[in-house]
């Protein structure tokens, strides 16, 4: 044991000699490579579509080799752990060689690309069978690690754990040291960010494959990039706790050296490129909102706030683009954001989410938001008007309607007095915009004080409004009173009334009128009061005296009105009243004739006075009934007594003839359906008391006749027929009627023409005389000398002719 510990000290001690001369030696070499010219690889691909260095979709990369005498070789790793690996070299006179990596390839997530170039050293060997020892004794190393089960070279120092475990000598440290440090000065001088540690890294894992071409597995885990430039290797030994050392045993120490592997290529370039790659579309974006969802609609009074998100798992949120259904835009950084609506929005909002990438997402689309502030308009309508008095019940009509922008009418409630009338509501989805509603108010006001009315309607967006109107209703007419007086009231002494009118609502108008009627039934105003209240004064109350002095009949009329159309009217009569009572129509049947007697007059016809009275009838001496009907004929006697209440009296007396027959019609000198040649004279007469010629038609030609005409007389010369008709009434309106038809014919003879004016002249002796006489004959001869002529002339004619004449004419006439 302690000879493995001296070992294992000495080991140590030479190992740091050993760097401290390759450290020296290296740097010479790496001078010297560096001013070679050398054709770097080039890699050439697009630049990131997002602005982060995200790409969306796999770029193209070529990879061009041009250095003669070189190799450049790249490994791929996939997001997914998925690789390719190749190698570019160039054939003798070809100018460049390259390869195509497809966007294929690239998987979601970081994708690392590896690209080196190695060129193997032409020139012998500067350490010598040192160096080469060296080699062999990592070989060797090799050997011992895989005896002790730890694995050919650990991760990154394989190359160190080689020197660590052998007592190999300076050479070979000095030659991993320059091969180090050669790495690093190329990749120095292409700027391409492989650190020292990458170089070194990938020599020791050369070394512990044993191929030139080997280590291509290893790379993921080389941490090409960012790495420090020291190596680690050489501090790893420092590290080591040598109390805690394998014993090595004692197969691994040899007598025999190992042999000589051949030398490593030299790592000239060396990149890694970092692609990060999205492909994958954000979530789509999520709309949240601190609003009630109705049906798909959300409807507020107020503004509506959106909350958008969107999720990505590959590169990240980059912004959350938007439009709003009235035109606006907007974007919102990082992957959530809220989107403030306010009233007077209506439609949806869309959008869209963009990753660093630039990947775009799908569209979301909001629910439909409605922000409207404006309540819904009322109009409370009375049937008759609002500001106006009813005398019954009022019909109310309510509507309300939503502007434009409207989210529909909720509800609608009514109240009159207090009390719920109508309670409507609509459902949601009917969206509508308008409602009525009527119903009726009974209550009567109070005071003069209206019945209010409340109309409140509320919209989906929460928008509420109230209209309150009065309704004024009065079912009561105005009271009218008098006191003092009272109607039909008599008094013997003057009065003084007073009239009282009283309305509890809304008086429009108060008259009164105070008329005196005079005996002869004229009126004469006396006094007129009236009094028009301005509207909705309230309740009133009226108050005018009535004084009456004076004797006679007064008419007090009062007339009250209020604002609802009532009326009250209120006659009274106050009587004043000293004289007799007045008996009428009594008077108008002294002296006449009537064909019955019945008195059809009523109590206050026949009597007038201001005051009660009572009254009696009596018809020749015996007391009468009023409408009893009396017809035998003779006379009557008619008395009325009547008596007022202050113990006036009055009598009227009235002898009047009952006759209810008709006259009698006389005819005479002529009769009914005989001819008479040449003339006829008529008489027409009646003969009773009171009875008189009314009507004479002859031919239907009316006669004149004087009035009360009692007899009538007219001769008929022109030959042809005549039809009279007569008529006659008497005093007590009893009528009757007669006729008489006769011919005259034209004169035959001679004797016919003589023998005429004989006849006319004693029918002329023999007519009655009457004061009251028509007569319409020709004119009498008066002459005597004619006279007498005549008579000779007959007493010489023959008496043949004269008896012949008698026979032609039927019999004659006297």
């Amino acid at each position: 044991m302690k000879i493995k510990m001296h070992l294992l000290g000495t080991g140590i001690a030479v190992l740091f000699s050993v760097y401290a001369v390759t450290a020296y030696a290296g740097q010479g070499i790496r001078q010297h490579r560096r001013s070679a010219e050398l054709i770097m690889p080039e890699i050439r691909y697009d630049e990131p579509d997002g602005s982060q260095g995200y790409y969306k979709a796999g770029p193209e990369i070529r990879i061009i080799h041009k250095q003669p005498g070189a190799v450049t070789r790249y490994e791929f790793a996939a997001a997914d752990n998925t690789r390719q690996e190749g190698m570019l070299e160039l054939m003798e006179g070809q100018p460049e060689e390259s390869v195509y990596l497809a966007g294929d390839l690239f998987k979601d997530g970081e994708n690392t690309l590896r690209v080196w170039m190695e060129q193997v050293s032409t020139e012998p060997d500067q350490d010598g069978p040192e160096g080469r020892g060296t080699e062999g004794n990592e070989t060797e190393g090799n050997e011992t690690e895989e005896n002790d089960s730890e694995g050919n070279g650990a991760e990154e120092n394989d190359s160190e754990g080689n020197g660590a475990e052998e007592n190999d000598s300076e050479e070979n440290k000095a030659e991993e040291n320059d091969s180090e440090e050669n790495g690093a000065g190329k990749n120095d001088s292409e700027e391409n960010g492989a650190g020292a540690d990458e170089t070194e890294g990938n020599h020791s894992k050369k070394n512990g494959a044993g191929e030139t071409h080997s280590g291509k597995n290893e790379s993921a885990e080389m941490g090409l990039l960012g790495e420090s430039e020291q190596n680690p290797g050489m501090e790893k030994p420092e590290d080591q706790d040598t109390g805690n050392q394998p014993e090595v045993p004692d197969t691994a120490v040899k007598d025999d050296p190992a042999p000589v592997p051949p030398p490593e290529p030299e790592i000239v370039f060396e990149k890694e490129f970092r692609f990060q790659v999205d492909m994958t579309k954000p979530q789509k974006v999520r709309f949240s909102y601190n609003n009630v969802i109705r049906d798909g609609v959300i409807m507020s009074n107020g503004p509506v706030e959106l909350t958008v998100k969107s999720m990505d798992e590959g590169s990240g949120m980059e912004a959350i683009y938007y439009k709003a259904g009235d035109g606006t835009e907007g974007v919102l950084k990082g992957e959530s954001g809220s989107i403030l609506l306010n009233p007077g929005f209506q439609g949806k909002v869309e959008a869209y989410a963009v990753d660093k990438a630039g990947n775009h997402s799908e569209t979301g689309v909001s629910e439909k938001i409605l922000c409207e502030d404006r309540p819904p308009e009322l109009q409370v309508e009375a049937e008759g008007g609002m500001d106006a008095w009813h005398s019954g019940p009022v019909s109310v009509y309510v509507t309300v309607s939503d502007p434009s922008l409207s989210s529909g009418i909720r509800c609608l409630k009514c109240y009159a007095g207090g009390e719920l009338l109508v309670h409507k509501e609509n459902d949601f989805n009917t969206g509508a915009d308008r409602m009525e509603a009527g119903f009726t108010v009974e209550l009567p006001s109070e005071g003069g004080n209206g019945i209010p009315v409340v109309a409140e309607a509320q919209d989906w967006a929460g928008n509420f409004r109230s209209e309150s109107r009065l309704v004024y209703i009065d079912k009561t007419a105005p009271d009218i009173r008098s006191e003092g007086i009272h109607d039909q009231m008599i008094t013997g002494t003057p009065v003084t009334g007073k009239i009282l009118i009283r309305e509890e609502n809304d008086l429009a108008l108060g008259r009164m009128e105070v008329w005196k009627v005079t005996s002869e039934e004229q009126r004469e105003l006396l006094e007129e009061k009236e009094q028009m209240p301005e509207l909705f004064t309230g309740a009133r109350e009226l108050e005018w005296e009535v004084p009456l002095k004076e004797d006679g009949t007064y008419e007090i009329h009062v007339t009250a009105k209020d604002r609802a159309g009532h009326e009250s009217h209120q006659d009274s009569q106050v009587i004043v009243d000293q004289t007799n009572p007045v008996i009428r129509y009594v008077d108008q049947m002294q002296g006449v004739y009537v064909p019955y007697f019945q008195w059809n007059y009523g109590k206050d016809e026949v009597v007038a006075d201001d005051t009660e009275y009572s009254y009696e009838i009596t018809l020749d001496g015996a007391f009468y009934t009023t409408g009893r009907k009396i017809t035998k004929e003779g006379v009557r006697m008619l008395q009325v007594r009547a008596e007022d209440a202050a113990g006036n009296e009055a009598t009227a007396e009235a002898v009047f003839w009952i006759d209810h027959t008709p006259p009698r019609i006389r005819v005479s000198d002529v009769e009914d359906g005989n001819s008479y040649e040449e003339t006829a004279a008529v008489s027409i007469s009646v003969d009773g008391k009171g009875e008189y010629l009314k009507e004479i038609l002859v031919n239907d030609e009316k006669m004149r006749l004087e009035a009360d005409c009692r007899i009538f007389t007219r001769s008929f010369q022109e030959p042809g027929d005549y039809h009279i008709r007569i008529a006659a009434e008497d005093l007590a309106g009893n009528q009757e009627e007669e006729q008489v038809t006769f011919r005259i014919e034209e004169q035959k003879k001679l004797s016919g023409g003589v023998l005429k004016p004989i006849t006319r002249i004693f029918r002329n002796t023999d007519t009655p005389s009457a004061g009251s006489t028509k007569t319409e004959d020709t004119k009498q001869e008066k002459s005597p000398a004619v006279l007498w002529l005549t008579i000779c002339f007959l007493l010489a004619g023959s008496a043949c002719l004269v008896r012949k004449y008698t026979v032609n004419r039927g019999g004659g006439h006297e």
